[in-house]
């Protein structure tokens, strides 16, 4: 009998592998792999001196992009937009200071671009916390604004009252931020995470100056925002 057909038959164990081979196939992990990227929404709140007239709730945009150095550890570089609204009672006092004849509305917008490192903390294969912070460029505008009569067109022309920007603050600055969330990823395998989170961000934003007499000085805001991360 021809020995090779011992090898099909039961009983006999199956040649193992030499030469170093094994049975598995080799991974394959993309170079890209490690690439971080985010987007969000949610609202955000004035705290301290900012909120004592200056401003009100708003809401804030976030997105971001960075590199996951290991599975805990990753540095984003983020945009973040925040406007806020300027309360109701400040804008009638300076309204009624200036003589306008007409109510004066407003908003605060500050927008951001920072470098922020992210530590994740998992409690399980699925969800977790992290904590995250860093700082960079802040830009603060805030507008001042009032009805104007003009025509608006919408499939036809007809009069109607517009917000119309009467005066506003710009300042260019440097600010801080710190904070911690929580994260869900779908299954375990997943790079996409749901998260929700919420920062303290402190801006050093100029006081009022012959230059610029809408200053308000430093900002302190808490955007909570909710996304998805990879």
């Amino acid at each position: 009998m021809d020995e090779s057909f011992g090898d099909a038959l039961p009983g006999f164990p199956s040649p193992s592998p030499q030469y170093g081979q094994t049975n598995n196939y080799p991974t394959y992990t993309s170079r890209w792999s490690r690439v971080a990227i985010e987007a969000g929404a949610g609202f955000t709140a004035p705290v301290g001196n900012t909120a004592h007239g200056w401003e009100t709730y708003g809401y804030n945009i976030k997105a971001g992009a960075g590199w996951n150095f290991t599975n805990r550890l990753g540095a984003l570089i983020e945009f973040q937009w925040n406007r806020d609204k300027i309360p109701g009672s400040t804008l009638t006092q300076l309204a009624y200071s200036s003589g306008a004849s007409t109510p004066l509305g407003g908003n605060v917008n500050t927008w951001s671009f920072t470098i922020d490192p992210i530590f994740y903390l998992p409690v399980t294969h699925k969800w977790g916390a992290y904590v995250t912070g860093g700082g960079g460029f802040y830009r603060k505008v805030t507008n001042f604004t009032q009805p104007t009569l003009t025509y608006v067109c919408y499939y036809f022309c007809y009069p109607g009252y517009v917000p119309t920007t009467v005066a506003h603050s710009s300042s260019n600055q440097g600010g801080l931020n710190i904070g911690a969330g929580f994260y869900w990823k779908l299954n375990e395998d997943s790079r996409m995470k749901l998260f929700a989170e919420a920062r303290y961000t402190w801006v050093d934003s100029p006081t009022a100056s012959p230059s610029d007499p809408y200053g308000s000085g430093t900002s302190s805001l808490i955007p909570v925002t909710f996304g998805v991360r990879f």
